[in-house]
């Protein structure tokens, strides 16, 4: 009988503690320093498609990280020259563009964005500071 109640409760214990520890925790921390990066060229997917107001745009970054850690790039914003038409560029949707600790990374993307047919091209030579994150656990993709 007393051998019975032991095993239960390593049982319980056992499933109890189990149950409160994941292994693969989705969490990010945000890099203290920026990383930098240029945009090659932008141009409009299906620029027949285009509104005045928005275009599905297809463009090529070549990011650098000059840290000593991997990150891992969501969007960047357009820092130079001023004036952009838009302010801030997706690069990659759910755990980001991973580029290696000193190192670039040159990605192609391509994203509806709130900016004309016309106006797609000029885009092309901004430079960009981008937000660096390192996932912690497994990345959400």
């Amino acid at each position: 009988m007393m051998r019975c109640r032991v095993i239960a409760t390593l049982l319980l214990l056992a499933t109890v503690s189990s149950c409160g520890i994941q292994q693969d925790v989705e969490s990010a921390e945000q890099l203290p320093t920026p990383l930098f990066g240029k945009v090659l060229w932008a141009t409009a997917l299906h620029r027949e498609s285009c509104k005045p107001e928005s275009c599905q745009a297809t463009y090529q970054v070549r990011i650098e990280n000059t840290m000593q850690r991997d990150a891992n790039v969501l969007e960047c914003s357009i820092v130079q020259p001023p004036r952009s038409p838009i302010d801030t560029l997706p690069i990659k949707e759910l755990d980001g563009l991973r580029v290696p600790a000193h190192s670039s990374t040159t990605w192609r993307s391509s994203f509806q964005l709130a900016i004309s047919a016309k106006r797609v091209h000029s885009l092309s030579g901004r430079e960009l500071r981008c937000v660096g994150i390192d996932w912690h656990g497994t990345s959400p993709a």
